[in-house]
């Protein structure tokens, strides 16, 4: 079993400079990690990095709280789409999943879904999105 295939290569501090994350991005090229996990703002830079390595770019929304409106988090994380992230962990809100306010939880899932028009599928803990296609680099509507 090949362990570092199974490994999110994270760097999500804030202060992260851009040869923080060229050294990230070498490490997982380097070691065969499934994918490097960073903050929207650096999106970009780790797709260009990683283009054609199979390595895949992850990024978060609603990070690191999870505590604010929805459709936030959808923007963000069609945002990270567009610029080359594959993957999403989007933060639930805690207080609403402790509250049991269920529509609350998933309603950032929903406004992503409606934004995109491929579709997603979600791992078991409701953390992840993956575009099945490609966002190909759309603009997003509003």
């Amino acid at each position: 079993m090949n362990i570092a295939a199974l490994i999110d290569h994270t760097l999500l501090k804030p202060d992260a400079t851009k040869a923080d994350i060229a050294r990230l991005c070498a490490e997982a090229r380097e070691h065969g990690f499934y994918s490097v996990c960073i903050n929207p703002g650096n999106v970009l830079q780790a797709a260009s990095e990683l283009e054609g390595t199979g390595v895949k770019v992850c990024s978060v929304a609603g990070f690191p709280l999870g505590a604010t409106f929805s459709r936030l988090k959808a923007s963000e994380a069609w945002e990270a789409i567009t610029r080359g992230a594959t993957e999403i962990d989007m933060v639930i809100n805690v207080g609403a999943l402790r509250s049991g306010d269920d529509e609350a939880v998933f309603a950032a899932k929903g406004t992503l879904i409606a934004k995109s028009s491929s579709k997603p599928r979600c791992c078991p803990t409701m953390k992840n999105f993956v575009p099945v296609k490609s966002a190909s680099k759309r603009t997003p509507t509003s």
